[in-house]
């Protein structure tokens, strides 16, 4: 899948501002009140699943309103990218920090060879998936 120009980046940005009565997308901006100025986890999560959804990437995630059951410290979101690329992600707000349970996955994943990505923001998820694109 080709790669996205700044101009479609930023055309893509400003798409996702407006739809989401004008909250800012990245952490240089002011997000919603009562967040201290940093972006909320669910903030970041549903920009990266539109991200992905927009470029035709599958995005695995479960439901973060209750325990799910699965494995303990799993990552937020799997998803699978182009060219059979596939990124586990751990995502975090601006001052958010990983329980040993998600240190100790995330250690395995990257020994196992796996993309593990920890994120805070969607410009830090596109930078970190640009870099692999063809």
């Amino acid at each position: 899948m080709p790669r996205w120009s700044q101009t479609e980046l930023d055309a893509f940005l400003a798409r996702r501002a407006a739809s989401r009565t004008g909250t800012p997308l990245n952490s240089d901006s002011t997000a919603p009140a009562g967040t201290r100025g940093e972006l909320r986890e669910s903030k970041i999560r549903a920009d990266v699943i539109e991200y992905c959804r927009v470029r035709g990437w599958l995005v695995f995630s479960g439901t973060t309103a209750h325990a799910t059951g699965r494995t303990v410290g799993e990552p937020d979101l799997t998803v699978a990218a182009h060219l059979g690329l596939v990124y586990f992600v751990e995502l975090k707000s601006k001052t958010g920090k990983l329980r040993p349970e998600q240190a100790a996955v995330a250690t395995w994943l990257e020994r196992l060879g796996h993309k593990w990505l920890l994120v805070r923001s969607l410009k830090e998820f596109i930078a970190a998936t640009e870099i692999e694109a063809p």
